[in-house]
């Protein structure tokens, strides 16, 4: 063979040596992409699905079918590289499938977690109008959310995983809803209640569970609620005792009692944050979930007095408002 020959087969053979190397190495990517959006379906969409977008059938059968197409995808990389690698543009065509898709799904996601956000934030605000004025509440409902993002913060990874999120942090927002049903002159009356009158306001759960139940995308959130007062002991109103309570109920308990402990009320005054937690110790194992105690005793005292300080600022901030208008 003549050497000018030689010289380019030779080059030749290096240059599909480096496409069949680059061919690999965009399979290898559109490989680990497929089975990374595969796990983002299966976590945002399914595991952790968002508290305003209800898992219907169809929406769950179309995420299960996403997840399905995505894992099918990644295996026929896997039995299939040979006859890809043989083609040249094979290769990049899936890569840039598998990029397509990539994108695609993050800006799906980072959609949803922006109208969730949104939603949430305009519901705090309809609490802070709410409550701005009740003597009785000062802004509880944004507290209670604020201390149980602390509590689902510091509790064990394995605790966390069990719970949404998202749910939760709605559920600690509409708390107080079930207060609407009350009579407002019962919950802003100066002085204890009677007998009669504490059986009236315990039957808030109740209500809040009818009012936010009428909701397709908040019906879990309606029975964490209405079970939110009952006692690890079973001597609450519902007679529920221990892991028969939903641990999210059980996370808005310890929640809802700290700021009830530490907030002022007409018929009260409020505890310092170390009185508040040396009485969630006391009725830790009896009316409050011992394991979520303990795990809230250990956020930093200096957290909880800005979040008490920055509740107690806003509500009156708008306060102000509501009179200057």
């Amino acid at each position: 063979m003549l050497p000018s020959v030689k010289a380019r087969t030779g080059s030749i053979s290096q240059e599909n040596d480096a496409m069949y190397i680059n061919g690999q190495y965009l399979l290898l990517i559109s490989l680990i992409l497929f089975l990374i959006d595969a796990g983002l379906v299966i976590y945002h969409l399914i595991y952790r699905r968002l508290a305003i977008i209800p898992m219907r059938k169809v929406s769950l059968i179309s995420a299960i079918m996403v997840t399905t197409l995505l894992v099918f995808g990644a295996i026929h990389i896997v039995n299939k590289q040979s006859d890809m690698l043989a083609h040249e543009r094979t290769p990049f065509s899936i890569f840039t499938c598998s990029v397509y898709v990539t994108i695609i799904l993050f800006w799906l996601i980072f959609l949803l977690k922006t109208a969730d956000n949104t939603t949430r934030q305009l519901l705090e605000s309809l609490m802070w109008i709410s409550e701005a004025n009740a003597p009785n509440l000062n802004g509880n409902a944004v507290y209670v959310h604020h201390l149980t993002e602390m509590i689902y913060n510091s509790l064990p990874i394995e605790y966390r995983l069990k719970v949404n999120p998202d749910e939760l942090l709605y559920a600690a927002l509409l708390i107080d809803i079930g207060q609407l049903g009350i009579p407002r002159e019962l919950r802003e009356k100066w002085g204890k209640l009677t007998p009669e009158e504490r059986e009236l306001m315990k039957k808030s759960p109740d209500i809040a569970d009818k009012i936010i139940r009428s909701s397709g995308s908040f019906k879990r959130i309606a029975g964490w609620i209405r079970m939110s007062g009952e006692r690890i002991d079973g001597t609450g109103r519902l007679g529920v005792s221990g892991r028969d309570i939903p641990l999210e109920s059980r996370i808005l308990a310890v929640a809802c009692t700290f700021a009830a402990l530490t907030l002022s009320r007409t018929y009260k005054a409020s505890r310092s944050i170390p009185e508040a937690m040396e009485e969630l110790r006391i009725v830790s194992g009896t009316q409050l979930d011992e394991m979520i105690v303990e795990s809230f005793i250990q956020v930093p005292t200096e957290q909880i007095e800005e979040c008490l300080e920055d509740v107690t600022r806003q509500n009156e901030d708008i306060r102000k408002l509501g009179s200057n208008i």
